[in-house]
């Protein structure tokens, strides 16, 4: 929350571009146009599959091309094409005719529609097997390679492609390395492994 504006630091700062992006209005905003979120939760509409991904663009000015892009990139694209009506299916309140790990792939095409330059995934996948997690972690690092993408999971097989992962220990950081760095040194990594 702290990451994409939502609550404000005690103390500290998040330097974007050499800016603290708490520093006023302005900085925060330029910082959230930037960042698409995918919580665990998801909040879909009484409307149809295209209106939740393309959620807040008027019809006539959605990208099909792209929405069709996102859906392949998060793994519901198959599934989209085998409802009746497609892109119009409905999916009634909260999105309750799709299972979870439904809801959360559609999500995660609106969050991807955005075309966003930061992608904060806030155990967004925990709804889908690994093997479909991996998958859409997979789509999503070889189309956003430029992009900046923080994963917040328990699960760690997923986190094995990244740079950089941040192991915590009771609300402070213990060790920062990649996956290999960290199952070789860190005590709370190596158990995570284990369990």
């Amino acid at each position: 929350k702290l990451l994409v504006g939502l609550l404000i630091p005690d103390k500290g700062v998040l330097i974007h571009e050499n800016k603290d992006i708490f520093q006023n209005k302005g900085n925060l905003q330029s910082w959230q146009k930037k960042i698409s979120y995918f919580p665990q939760d998801i909040f879909l509409n009484d409307d149809d599959i295209l209106t939740n991904i393309a959620y807040g663009i008027e019809k006539e000015s959605i990208n099909m091309n792209e929405v069709i892009r996102t859906t392949k990139l998060s793994e519901i694209h198959e599934f989209i094409y085998s409802l009746p009506l497609k892109y119009s299916n409905k999916i009634g309140e909260k999105g309750f005719k799709l299972s979870g790990g439904q809801r959360q792939r559609i999500g995660i095409s609106r969050g991807l529609y955005k075309k966003p330059k930061v992608l904060v995934f806030d155990e967004s996948l925990n709804s889908l097997d690994s093997k479909i997690e991996i998958k859409i972690i997979n789509n999503i690092m070889n189309n956003f390679k430029k992009e900046t993408i923080f994963l917040i999971s328990h699960r760690l097989s997923t986190l094995k492609n990244f740079d950089r992962i941040i192991v915590f220990n009771k609300g402070f950081i213990e060790d920062i390395g990649n996956y290999n760095d960290l199952k070789r040194r860190n005590k709370i990594f190596i158990s995570l492994l284990n369990s």
